[in-house]
């Protein structure tokens, strides 16, 4: 607070001193007597909303971040799961060396060579 109560008592006087003796085009005595009317309270109040805003953006930021380490996680458990199978196919498929003429055995789906 007593940072804006500097700005507004000796920076803002001394910018629109120097608006007022530069006789800026466009600038006119209204638009300089509305800065002047800016009290430390307003510029709080704004500046509490942007902090608001800030803490809310903030938030939501720790929210996507969480999700997406989530999702990071559940990726790599898929990719491990894949690894995995693909592993055990490696080492525990059965290769067929030769097939039988004649049927050995039969059932009720299908004949084993």
């Amino acid at each position: 607070a007593a940072i804006l109560d500097a700005l507004m008592n000796e920076v803002v006087p001394q910018i629109v001193d120097g608006i007022k003796a530069e006789q800026v085009p466009g600038v006119t005595q209204e638009a300089l007597e509305a800065a002047l009317r800016v009290t430390a309270g307003e510029v709080e109040a704004h500046l509490d909303e942007i902090l608001e805003q800030g803490r809310s953006n903030s938030a939501k930021l720790d929210e996507m971040t969480d999700l997406l380490h989530s999702k990071v996680e559940m990726e790599k458990g898929r990719a491990l799961a894949r690894q995995d199978k693909e592993r055990a196919i490696n080492e525990f498929e059965i290769k067929v060396t030769g097939v039988e003429s004649e049927p050995f055995a039969r059932g009720g789906f299908g004949v084993i060579h």
